[in-house]
């Protein structure tokens, strides 16, 4: 990591153990995924709000490289083991180590990238407009129906041809 650790206690005091405990769970992030440059850790002591009340909240920011970063904000919604703090520590280094996967995945393209509206241009349009033609990016004539893409009638979401 190029940076040290930054660890901030929130509506509590700070100890060594604790201090230890996050700098092992960043420790072992970082030999799982060897890209993290700088890591903030937020621990933030129960309080009165009406949902979170008596709940530890963890919050981890994790930079990488080219920009990137992987957040872990959120403790889970009425987790009453959030009232333990190691519990609360453990779960928010958990989603990281999953975030931080999830991420490595998409980079390494084994997450599928959707494609996004087909895009053609309108070639001839049957005068009922039930039906036409459309000339695919690649050039290729298509006939096609008003709920062939899902769309509606066919002019609505194509190019038309000037």
């Amino acid at each position: 990591m190029q940076t040290l650790v930054e660890i901030d206690f929130q509506g509590m005091t700070r100890t060594p153990q604790l201090q230890s405990s996050i700098k092992e769970h960043v420790a072992e992030l970082e030999k799982r995924n060897g890209r993290i440059t700088a890591c903030r850790v937020v621990v933030k002591a129960p309080g009165g709000h009406h949902r979170t009340s008596g709940l530890y909240e963890v919050n981890i920011k994790i930079a990488l490289p080219n920009e990137r970063e992987v957040n872990v904000e959120r403790t889970a919604p009425a987790d009453e083991r959030s009232a333990d703090l190691a519990f609360a520590i453990n779960e928010g280094f958990k989603r990281a180590r999953r975030r931080l996967q999830d991420h490595a995945r998409e980079l390494q393209g084994h997450i599928k990238q959707h494609e996004g509206q087909p895009i053609g241009t309108v070639m001839r349009l049957d005068p009922t407009g039930d039906f036409g033609f459309l000339e695919a990016t690649d050039g290729h004539e298509v006939l096609s129906t008003e709920t062939a893409f899902g769309m509606g009638p066919l002019a609505i979401s194509l190019k038309a041809r000037e």
